[in-house]
């Protein structure tokens, strides 16, 4: 494809500078880092937090870009560097096309590079602080039943059954940079899917990686605190969300009600709205309620839903996913009986039952996700407890994450020390290139302001393989923060650990099984 159809298919023609030699040379590719810059690429110096692409527009010059695509900073600095002096380029230097936002470009320029793929396959979008992942996973288990092949792109990677091996293929971020999105959009289209179901960050919306985009259907879990080191404010977090629902960004909406947050988004949201709620005071479109025999879901079709953890959180994100997959002519009860065998992996996965102990991993990074798993395990402790001749604990294995936001820390550890948590262990989790020691004291500060029991246990293996060890009958340990990863990362070593696997070892020795289980699901 001529640089000139490019600029012209993305939309970019009208006021788009070019500084250079003005050859309309041909892109094979794209590519916004400049140790990755196949020949014949776009090089897309964009603007970072800590640096400018513009700064390494040379090197990728010299890796055989075909042309740099910058914005007036950046071509400021191309000016005052030796960028236009170098003859390492037969002479030559590639084309710079000066734009207003080099992002925007970019993901203009990656849907018309792939075709735009994401314009010939329903598109599916859930964005919220929580519940992101389960509830894609739980869509596509939806639209597989109604016989709508789907691929799923989020925090666990790109998975789609009919890819050769049905493997899940992970990434970097939550939702990939738009030329990697859109790649992975076209090879899913060629591979048969026909939907995607996909996580939407707040991150993503403001580095216009999912411009070009207009999804059929957006789906809100809920908004609590995190990536406060990025938005600053909850309300500049919110307003991230909230630009997903209008015009162009998607076609509608259907959105969880329960909080405050969700009840501002429908008030608010320029596309036709379809609200969800498990709360009885609140009206909704769905509106879910516990029963006997599982759960009730009532709105425009009433259906029964069998549920295998029948916490708030879960109940909600089952409903958001069957009220999604009803807005795209998904019978209800057909995906509420697709739901009943559908499981993720990390979220509340199963690692082993021995003797009426129960060993979950979970992913529960955040104070309200925390507290809503923990919530879970105090319900499921409850309803189990006779059966398991003894009224049993709930022990929190917990850490928080090094240079992310530091404000949630205590207040993580004060969501695993409510009412009803026996134990809290604080250990570490990927503290990166902070003191692990400060990162647990904050964490710890949280937790002893509870009435749990804390302790604090370091490395991360010793914190678990004690949990194994304390836990007796009819006791539920939930080992939180990591869920599906399987590295942590320490002073910039990243190294092997997985929950899952390490709790397993545990449960062997200790008990000589170790048994998987699945995952949330429904």
């Amino acid at each position: 494809m001529r640089l000139s159809k490019l600029v012209a298919d993305a939309g970019l023609a009208a006021g788009t500078a070019d500084r250079g030699s003005g050859a309309d040379p041909e892109i094979t590719g794209l590519s916004y880092d400049s140790r990755d810059v196949p020949a014949g690429s776009v090089f897309f110096a964009l603007p970072g937090h800590n640096e400018h692409g513009a700064a390494f527009a040379g090197q990728a010059a010299r890796s055989g870009a075909a042309v740099i695509v910058t914005d007036e900073r950046g071509v400021r600095l191309l000016d005052a560097s030796e960028y236009y002096e170098q003859g390492d380029h037969g002479g030559s230097t590639p084309p710079v096309l000066v734009v207003d936002s080099p992002r925007a470009s970019m993901a203009a320029m990656a849907a018309a590079f792939y075709g735009f793929p994401a314009a010939a396959m329903t598109m599916v979008g859930v964005t919220g602080t929580n519940g992101k992942t389960s509830v894609t996973y739980l869509v596509q288990a939806a639209l597989q039943a109604a016989g709508r092949p789907c691929g799923i792109v989020g925090t666990l990677g790109t998975y789609y059954p009919g890819s050769p091996g049905g493997a899940t293929h992970p990434h970097p971020r939550t939702t990939p940079e738009a030329p990697d999105l859109q790649r992975t959009l076209a090879e899913l289209q060629r591979d048969g899917a026909q939907a995607v179901a996909m996580e939407v960050s707040s991150i993503a919306v403001c580095e216009n990686r999912i411009d070009g985009i207009d999804f059929d259907v957006m789906g809100f879990t809920g908004l609590s605190h995190d990536h406060l080191d990025y938005h600053g404010t909850m309300d500049a977090y919110f307003d991230a969300k909230a630009r997903m629902f209008a015009p162009g960004r998607c076609r509608a909406g259907v959105v969880v009600v329960d909080e405050p947050w969700g009840q501002r988004l429908a008030e608010q949201a320029a596309v036709p709205l379809t609200t969800v709620s498990t709360q009885p005071d609140i009206d909704a479109t769905w509106r879910a309620r516990r029963t006997e025999s599982g759960v009730r879901i009532e709105g425009p079709e009433s259906v029964t839903l069998a549920i295998g953890i029948p916490a708030g959180f879960a109940i909600a994100n089952a409903t958001l996913a069957i009220a999604i997959a009803h807005s795209l002519d998904v019978p209800a009860q057909l995906a509420a009986d697709a739901l009943r065998t559908a499981s993720v992996p990390g979220r509340m996965e199963s690692v082993a039952s021995v003797d009426s102990r129960e060993f979950l991993v979970d992913y529960a990074h955040t104070p309200d996700a925390i507290d809503r798993v923990v919530q879970a395990a105090i319900e499921m402790r409850a309803s189990r407890s006779e059966a398991a001749g003894g009224h049993g604990r709930v022990v929190v294995v917990l850490g928080a994450g090094g240079d992310r936001d530091s404000a949630k820390r205590s207040a993580m550890g004060r969501a695993a020390s409510q009412a009803g948590t026996d134990l809290v262990i604080v250990t570490d989790d990927n503290p990166r290139t902070e003191d692990p020691a400060q990162i647990r004291a904050a964490v710890r500060r949280g937790a002893e302001s509870g009435p749990a029991e804390v302790w604090e246990i370091a490395p991360r293996e010793e914190a678990i393989a004690r949990a194994v060890q304390e836990a007796g009958p009819g006791d539920i340990v939930l080992v939180l923060g990591k869920g599906h990863e399987a590295t942590q990362e320490v002073q910039g070593r990243v190294v092997a650990f997985d929950d899952r696997a390490v709790l397993a070892s545990f449960i062997r020795q200790r008990f000589g099984v170790a048994g998987g289980g699945r995952g949330d699901g429904a």
